[in-house]
């Protein structure tokens, strides 16, 4: 038995060990000669919560004539809830996909811009209804990218499904009278009748739930979200780089 208790501790002990996943250096201020900001984020198990913890460190480096120096290490701190976190190309604002779950228990996305002292702009991406959910960065089809001029936001999430419904569906009239005036004001449209449970092709291992990605982009300004068009239906966009999507911030669509 103390075999077994002693695996199982340092199985524990392993399973604890962080494990880098991206790192990046930010852009020094002009005056600050040869310090550098590194920024990196890692992953790491939690066994008594059963999920992976996602943390962040940041650590101020200079270079001396002894080496590399750093001069400031900051303490962990958690952005598990974060889907992407995006340094606008001058160094000044932060792009954060958050996801959180609402009263209901349900996700809720958000699309967050920061400067270096506060947060600017909290975009509540759901209630817009321009889109499913935004893919997180999956290696196929998930970026979330800044333009040039840093006025827009540019990521892939899954295209706007139609509403179904059972043909068994009887709502009462009074119920579905409340539906109707709490959605005013919003898109509205007709649920399909007897389309609830029609299967939907998805691209299947590691990308189970997405079906059709969408370009999508975000409005820094007005917090406006717009779909891209004239993309063939048939065409999966995804991985889009800032560069190919935008010249000197001017959209090429």
């Amino acid at each position: 038995m103390d075999k077994v208790e002693d695996a199982v501790q340092i199985y524990h002990d392993i399973a604890k060990i962080p494990c880098l996943s991206l790192g990046r250096f930010s852009k020094a201020p002009p005056k600050a000669g040869l310090i550098r900001s590194v920024y990196s984020e890692w992953s790491q198990r939690d066994l008594e919560r059963n999920e992976k913890v996602k943390f962040a460190r940041q650590q101020t480096l200079a270079k001396t004539e002894r080496g590399l120096e750093v001069l400031l290490d900051s303490d962990p701190i958690d952005v598990s809830k974060e889907i992407y976190s995006k340094e606008a190309p001058s160094g000044k604002f932060r792009g954060v996909v958050r996801s959180v779950k609402d009263k209901d228990g349900k996700d809720k996305q958000y699309i967050e811009i920061w400067n270096k002292y506060q947060k600017l702009t909290n975009i509540d991406v759901d209630a817009q209804e321009k889109h499913g959910k935004i893919y997180e960065n999956d290696a196929t089809f998930g970026c979330f990218e800044w333009s040039a001029s840093e006025g827009h936001l540019l990521y892939v999430a899954e295209k706007k499904q139609p509403k179904t419904a059972s043909y068994f569906d009887n709502k009462p009239k009074k119920l579905k009278d409340e539906q109707a005036e709490d959605s005013k004001g919003k898109d509205s449209e007709e649920a399909i009748k007897g389309d609830q449970f029609v299967y939907k092709d998805e691209w299947g291992e590691l990308l189970v739930g997405k079906h059709h990605p969408v370009l999508c982009v975000l409005n820094v300004d007005t917090g406006d979200i717009s779909v891209l068009e004239n993309i063939p239906d048939n065409v999966s966009p995804g991985q889009v780089s800032c560069s190919s999507m935008w010249i000197q911030g001017i959209s090429v669509f």
